[in-house]
């Protein structure tokens, strides 16, 4: 019974201490976050995330509703209907609405000599320039990654007969 009190009065102990660490943790992400610029990063990758949905959305309505042969009545049905889609999109996606979930994601992935780690170096000169020239990298790189598949695409178009051929042979009586 005294061994069972002992290890209550650890845990409760204990307890206190895991939450101080939790609290030093997240202060410690919290601090990585405005080293990273992740307030603004996030908010031009959600302003590039709604140009897009609303380019996609524009290009899939069907041609006799497209706003050159829209009435007022459905111009202004349509413009209400975009500024709710874009609303509810920018609140949920917003740096304000995600910054909980991604500060749980990184304070559970990195340890706290890590997040002390990382900070120090997006603090440094060449951490605020590969923040800075990311774009550019990400950039370029999705343009070698497009040049690959176009590339490859008579391949995969090649590959997907193939397998369309076999299927078909395959599901042939004998």
């Amino acid at each position: 019974m005294k061994k069972w009190i002992a290890v209550l009065l650890m845990m409760i102990a204990v307890a206190p201490m895991a939450r101080a660490d939790d609290a030093s943790k997240t202060a410690k992400v919290h601090e990585l976050f405005v080293a990273m610029h992740m307030d603004r990063i996030m908010g031009q990758m959600m302003d590039q995330m709604t140009g897009f949905m609303k380019q996609q959305f524009q290009q899939s309505i069907n041609d006799s509703t497209r706003s050159s042969a829209m009435s007022d009545g459905q111009k202004k049905l349509y413009d209400e209907f975009i500024g709710k889609l874009m609303k509810l999109s920018t609140d949920s996606m917003s740096w304000k609405a995600l910054e909980p979930e991604y500060t749980k994601v990184y304070a559970d992935t990195y340890t706290e000599d890590e997040i002390d780690a990382i900070t120090v170096f997006y603090k440094s000169p060449a951490g605020q320039a590969m923040l800075t020239k990311m774009p550019q990298v990400t950039a370029a790189s999705l343009k070698i990654a497009q040049g690959r598949l176009v590339e490859i695409q008579p391949k995969i178009k090649e590959l997907s007969d193939q397998y369309v051929q076999q299927m078909k042979d395959y599901s042939t009586p004998r």
